[in-house]
């Protein structure tokens, strides 16, 4: 487990937000250090300091059913050599400069994403919805029909349609939202905000193709006779028969990013002239750059895949890539007053206030930043407004 990982499930759970199994995964953890046998300092005023605190804040609360172990001397000290402090930070290349920071605070209606799309039939009518859409709405769809469920699009295709050609309906998430679909098939997508997936409301034919653009996460329902094709931007091609993968083709992306978490995919680039090809193992990733696919044979898949854990993940990602999806998820645009662009590593939660985001970054790098409005300013830190 990732140090800020560890950090944030620790504060969750004393805030009295963990879910049951990150309740579980925080007690199995912690147990795995009850047999370790740290060296014992020689000043033992903060050791019971420690243990006191750590034993008193994890008493059972009245309304959890969680309980957890007391925990030893050997594990308490375990866990600060690995987590060194219990305040969020993030780590930055090469090096963290200690300094006081000053954020100014985020106007009151900047929150985080939530669920919510819009759905374009294929005559042009637009259908918003949201997490609680009702399970009895329907619509009526060549081959098909569209359902709405919890937070959740649903298409079942009709057995007895005999339509050769399938209608074609978009699913949109703005800025600020994220939402799933069930296609007729039994593939399911989640799409990250900002992105869009265009789909047939019945597969027919020999193959099964969808285009995208944004960030999809796919498990794609095995058909060996109809291969599953997405299309991108670039008239890049990922085809597969049944298995998972990320696909992140944001426009404003200088890359775009495939990994494969199970199954094999292949990865083309079909425009006249420019194709190639390669076939993707799980963990690895295909990066293509105008046009050139190249393979990454040993991905960080954990921090592509992230966003569905509700993290933001960060493997020395550059400030600009970072604030891209801050920007996406936060609904803000982006101004930079700033020429730098260093580099982080971490985990944050997307449900965290992003003046909470912003002052681990400001902390971090040599950077501050202002609100006009919904523009967030990225300034040099010692322009503090």
């Amino acid at each position: 487990m990732e140090k800020l990982s560890f950090l944030q499930l620790i504060d969750k759970f004393l805030a009295g937000k963990a879910e049951p199994e990150e309740q579980q995964m925080l007690e199995n953890y912690l147990n795995s250090f009850q047999e370790q046998q740290v060296p014992m300092p020689e000043n033992a005023d903060w050791k019971e300091q420690l243990l006191d605190k750590i034993n008193q804040k994890k008493q059972p609360r009245k309304v959890k059913t969680f309980y957890m172990r007391p925990v030893t001397w050997y594990a308490a000290a375990s866990m600060l050599l690995l987590i060194g402090a219990t305040t969020l930070w993030l780590r930055q290349s090469p090096e963290v400069q200690q300094k006081a920071i000053y954020v100014a605070k985020a106007p009151a209606d900047i929150k985080p994403g939530s669920t919510g799309a819009v759905l374009t039939l294929e005559d042009g009518t637009t259908v918003p919805l949201d997490s609680a859409t009702s399970p009895s709405w329907k619509v009526a769809q060549s081959g098909s029909q569209a359902m709405g469920q919890q937070g959740m699009l649903v298409y079942v295709e009709n057995e007895s349609d005999d339509d050769p050609a399938p209608t074609y309906n978009t699913l949109t998430t703005p800025r600020g939202k994220e939402y799933r679909i069930k296609l007729s098939d039994g593939s399911t997508v989640v799409l990250n905000a900002a992105s869009t997936i265009r789909f047939p409301t019945s597969f027919k034919g020999v193959e099964r193709k969808v285009y995208v653009t944004g960030e999809a996460y796919f498990k794609v329902a095995g058909d060996a006779s109809k291969p599953f094709i997405a299309v991108t931007r670039d008239n890049i091609e990922v085809r597969v028969l049944g298995t998972e993968f990320n696909l992140n083709a944001y426009e404003d992306e200088p890359l775009i990013k495939t990994t494969l978490l199970k199954g094999r995919v292949q990865v083309m680039n079909t425009t006249s002239g420019r194709q190639s090809q390669i076939v993707l193992e799980p963990g690895q990733e295909a990066h293509t750059i105008d046009g050139k696919i190249m393979l990454i044979p040993d991905a960080n898949y954990q921090t592509a895949i992230a966003w569905l854990n509700k993290q933001f993940s960060y493997d020395s990602a550059p400030l600009k890539s970072v604030l891209r999806q801050l920007s996406r998820w936060y609904d803000i645009d982006i101004e930079y007053q700033y020429a730098g662009n260093p580099t982080f590593s971490g985990s944050v939660y997307r449900s965290e206030d992003i003046e909470e985001i912003l002052k681990i970054i400001a902390f971090t790098s040599n950077v501050t930043f202002k609100w006009e409005g919904r523009k967030l300013v990225v300034m040099p830190g010692n322009e503090v407004q």
